[in-house]
């Protein structure tokens, strides 16, 4: 891995109000006439790996800088730290609840507070992979700079709850006039599409043409995103009265921006009872999921003014992308993920309209009279009714009362409700050790099990989901020593297992993991059999090692400290670093870790990789234990793309 040392920049920018890191990124590099890549690299937003041309901006910058992460870019950009941290989406976390989930928390109790907030599949409910936009908001105010480098890319347009624009009252847009694709949709998990082209302004879709090609031989769509659109339905003209249809959307806009602003209401009533703000913006994220999946039952709820024929679009072709996959795959064609909110404006702008004119009634029985048939409905199919069971305990005090009647009549069947076989996804998509984000999303509650185990666990039942047979076997496939198999490893596990509710809620959160693995469009499913099988006698090659413990030598040298052991014992422990990352695997059950149990005269090198995970995490940026961290897991990323590639 390549790191530049960072020196202020000859020249910075002052953030526009609510503009998103992505967007200062794109306004920075052009006013630099630099690439936007380049300016990451500087800033210490990215870096490239081991002197080639691969550069990695990790998308989660929109969502959180680390303490280290934003001095940096503070001190490279001359900015305050506020407003560094101002930039990124988490900055509103307190009143926006999936920010929490997303957001990489610093020290045990930010993680606590994220894991507990990131409840069944929150992050989807942040749009990463694109964003909307409005036209007029990026031509600028018509001051100079903006004339020069375009308005602001608002960090709010990522968030579904805002699909429109109150100053240029418009609903928002959300694909390029030119090439109909999403605004900076990407592949892969960077920040940007097209991070090394230094010849677009930040108002130009950076879609590529040829998105199979090499970047350089690839071109930019390239139109301009900050026109008015030919036929601008809605935006009325001079002497046009406005659309009273799109002024009920504005005002509920209006009301939900000034919930989500830092100086808004710290509540606001939900079901009839009173909520916090995070409370409100969760029923609504849950009601919105109802209604998709129970729609169009629910379509004669919705009046005229709520797009319902644009919420009609929406999910038809959600429901023929389905089928499409049923035939692709034998996935069933009602498995839809209506958890993920529409990126369309005006059909996410209806169903909010509609989940918010439910949580105003002022009753919670009313509420439950209506929402009663939905879940019973849904419940069938077996699609919504575990996102509303896992949910239920973090939602408002109105709509848990409103809820809760029907949940406790349909809880005892649907606990045991197994998702239908065959599954699409097989054992070969389960990592032997379960990744933090499905643990953070789905087993985060269940209480009474040290959580390393609890992982081991879910691992193996997920694998006896998939192909039946013992846990011994599952356990097997997915490279645990015998005696490690989680029923054998500890009396622990087997009393835990044995009680009756915890039994229900582990079943519960697998058929819910199930039901998410299975919803994975297939090319997003990892084969971790294939990168067991890859790295089963891989051990860190020594050309790489030398070329890495170079890079990181001189980092130490140019910060004047001493110089560390870049030895073959460290290399090795390297080697187990990169196999966990890369397989989601147990370090201590690494191959090279167990033949070294085995082996006369053993080096005690699980002790070594366990020290060097310990030492990564004491926060301090010059340790070389961080850097060297940083270095493996970006050297891992890369193998495990060359693995999955064949």
């Amino acid at each position: 891995m390549t790191v530049t040392a960072v020196q202020p920049l000859p020249r910075s920018l002052d953030p526009l109000p609510g503009e998103s890191l992505a967007g200062f990124l794109l306004r920075l590099a052009h006013r630099l006439d630099l690439a936007p890549g380049r300016v990451a690299v500087l800033t210490g937003l990215g870096w490239t790996i081991l002197g080639r041309s691969n550069l990695r901006v990790p998308a989660g910058r929109l969502l959180h800088l680390d303490a280290a992460t934003a001095a940096t870019f503070a001190q490279a950009t001359r900015l305050r730290a506020d407003e560094v941290a101002g930039l990124c989406l988490d900055s509103l976390r307190d009143r926006y609840p999936p920010l929490d989930g997303s957001r990489q928390a610093d020290g045990a109790a930010g993680q606590a507070a994220g894991i507990t907030a990131g409840i069944a599949g929150l992050t989807r409910w942040v749009l990463t992979g694109s964003t909307r936009y409005c036209p007029q908001c990026l031509a600028g105010d018509g001051s100079p700079i903006q004339r020069a480098h375009g308005g602001a890319w608002q960090k709010g347009w990522h968030l579904p709850v805002v699909f429109a624009c109150t100053v240029h009252r418009r609903l928002l847009s959300h694909q390029c006039p030119g090439c109909r694709r999403p605004a900076h949709a990407r592949r892969g998990d960077d920040l940007l599409p097209r991070l090394q082209d230094a010849t677009l302004h930040p108002a130009q879709c950076r879609t590529p043409i040829r998105p199979g090609a090499h970047w350089r031989k690839q071109s930019a769509c390239g139109a301009r995103l900050d026109l008015p659109p030919a036929a601008p339905s809605t935006i009325p003209g001079p002497g046009r009265r406005e659309d009273p249809m799109l002024a009920r959307l504005l005002g509920l806009q209006h009301k939900l921006a000034g919930l989500l602003g830092p100086e808004g209401p710290a509540e606001a009533d939900s079901a009839g009872r009173h909520a916090t703000a995070a409370q409100r913006f969760l029923d609504l994220r849950l009601l919105v999921g109802l209604l998709q999946a129970a729609w169009p039952q629910a379509r004669p709820l919705a009046e005229p003014w709520m797009q319902a024929d644009a919420i009609d679009r929406h999910l038809d072709q959600q429901r023929r992308r389905a089928a499409d996959a049923q035939q692709a795959s034998r996935r069933r064609p009602d498995l839809v993920v209506f958890d993920r909110p529409p990126a369309e404006p005006a059909a996410c702008a209806g169903l909010l309209a509609l989940a918010n004119q439910l949580l105003t009634l002022a009753d919670p029985r009313a509420v439950q009279q209506i929402l009663d048939p939905m879940i019973a409905a849904v419940s069938a199919r077996n699609t919504w009714l575990q996102h509303l069971l896992r949910a239920q305990a973090h939602c408002s005090e109105g709509l848990r009362a409103a809820i809760a009647p029907q949940l406790h009549r349909l809880r005892p069947s649907s606990s045991h409700l197994r998702p239908p076989r065959p599954y699409r996804f097989g054992a070969q998509h389960v990592p032997q050790y379960l990744p933090a984000d499905w643990y953070g999303r789905h087993f985060h509650d269940l209480t009474g099990l040290n959580p390393r185990l609890l992982r081991r666990l879910a691992a193996v039942k997920l694998v006896q989901l998939t192909q039946g047979g013992s846990q011994q076997a599952a356990a097997r496939r997915l490279g645990l020593p015998p005696g490690r198999c989680p029923a054998a490893a500890a009396s622990d596990v087997q009393r835990w297992a044995r009680d009756e509710a915890n039994s229900a809620r582990l079943h519960a959160a697998l058929h819910a993991l199930a039901a998410e693995l299975d919803a994975t469009p297939a090319g997003d499913l990892v084969d971790y059999d294939r990168r067991r099988g890859a790295l089963h006698a891989w051990s860190f090659p020594a050309q790489d090692w030398h070329e890495l413990a170079a890079s990181l030598r001189r980092r130490r040298d140019a910060g004047g400290r001493a110089s560390a052991d870049w030895g073959d014992r460290k290399r090795q422990a390297a080697s187990v670093l990169v196999w966990a990352r890369v397989t989601q695997g147990e370090h201590r059950f690494a191959p090279l870790v167990l033949h070294d149990q085995q082996a006369p005269g053993r080096s005690n090198l699980a002790q070594l990789v366990g020290l060097a995970i310990r030492q990564s995490r004491t926060g301090r940026p010059g340790h070389h234990y961080a850097a060297l961290m940083t270095a493996l897991d970006a050297y891992a990323d890369q193998l495990a793309a060359r693995i999955d590639a064949g």
